[in-house]
C-alpha cells in the first residue's frame, strides 16, 4: 500500500505492488497500477522492460509480454540473463 501512496515509489515496488493484485485475483487494481507505472516512467529511461514482461505475462498478454522481454535484452537490464 505504502507504494500505492507514495509518489516517489520506484519500479520495482510498483511492479510487484500490481503482481501481487494480479494474483490475488484483483486484475483490475493489478491494470490500474501498471498503468500508473506506464505514467510514471519513460521505459527507455528505466529498467522497467522486465517488470512489464512480468506483468502482461501475468496477465495472459503473451505478446506484450515477449516484445518486453526482448526490449529488456536489449537494454541490457539486470534481470535478463535469469
Amino acid at each position: 500500500k505504502y507504494a500505492a501512496l507514495d509518489e516517489t515509489a520506484n519500479v520495482g515496488s510498483l511492479v510487484y505492488l500490481s503482481l501481487a493484485y494480479i494474483r490475488a485475483g484483483q486484475t483490475e487494481k493489478g491494470r490500474e497500477i501498471l498503468q500508473q507505472i506506464l505514467q510514471k516512467n519513460a521505459p527507455d529511461s528505466a529498467q522497467v522492460y522486465g517488470g512489464l514482461a512480468m506483468l502482461y505475462g501475468e496477465l495472459g498478454e503473451k505478446d506484450k509480454a515477449f516484445a518486453h522481454i526482448e526490449k529488456s535484452i536489449e537494454n541490457r537490464e539486470w534481470w535478463a540473463f535469469t
